[in-house]
């Protein structure tokens, strides 16, 4: 393992963010046996379908009063939490009609790449299912190098690699990696950066994976991946790791 100063102005942007989506009540008495998300593989694009038990009950007005107001769903993607809450206050009035409920449903996402975890502490509704949410075989991989010739820069491979970090950084998402050449790449060239930018930073998204080599030629699948001294320019610095994959 090689201890590599990056010299940079880093700036990590990590948001918790919160939605909310729309729950349905499940029509009948016949509910279902368990709390459940219905795919067994999740992808960072897929939406995921969950439902379970609630009741019998009357009917799906009677049902906010007996769970103390509206089901609704929250993501916290900074600690990778789905929950299944209740929104007051319940309803002023309850029907009585006979129009029976047995259950809840709904969907959320997509998400992140991560560990999580879909939970409901709601005195009538408990579970907790852990999930993993993938970001593909490899994700997308992106290609910097200073020195690629040429007009094609669309960072799809070496020979067309984008020639500013910043290109590759703006465009990449939890999953990706970004392999980057040997060079000297600054935080105010490329991607919507304004030249000569003095403020200018590099953020890199969560979940981003980001590797320096000092060949040219480099793909995931090599079977030893070297680490070398590469420069982001900047007035801080922070060390990383680059380990040798065997």
């Amino acid at each position: 393992m090689k201890k590599v100063l990056f010299y940079l102005f880093l700036t990590l942007f990590i948001s918790s963010a919160i939605y909310a989506d729309e729950v349905s009540w499940i029509n009948g008495t016949n509910r279902p046996a368990a709390w459940t998300i219905d795919q067994s593989e999740v992808g960072q694009d897929d939406v995921i379908s969950f439902s379970g038990p609630v009741g019998p009950l009357i009917n799906g007005t009677y049902g906010m009063t007996y769970l103390g107001g509206t089901p609704v769903i929250s993501v916290d993607e900074e600690n990778k939490i789905v929950e299944l809450t209740v929104q007051g206050p319940p309803p002023q009035y309850s029907s009585f009609a006979w129009a029976p409920v047995c259950g809840l449903s709904g969907e959320f996402g997509p998400l992140p790449p991560g560990e999580w975890t879909f939970l409901s502490n709601q005195p009538h509704i408990v579970f907790e299912i852990p999930f993993t949410v993938t970001g593909g075989p490899e994700g997308h991989i992106y290609y910097v190098d200073k020195d690629t010739p040429g007009s094609n820069h669309d960072g799809q491979s070496w020979n067309s690699a984008f020639t500013n970090l910043q290109d590759a950084l703006e465009i990449a998402i939890a999953g990706d990696t970004i392999f980057v050449a040997q060079g000297t790449y600054k935080p105010d060239r490329g991607g919507s950066a304004i030249l000569h930018d003095r403020m200018a930073t590099f953020a890199i998204a969560p979940g981003v994976v980001l590797f320096c080599f000092a060949w040219r030629y480099i793909s995931r699948k090599l079977r030893r991946l070297w680490s070398h001294r590469s420069r982001r320019s900047g007035r801080r610095y922070i060390q990383d790791d680059i380990k040798r994959r065997p």
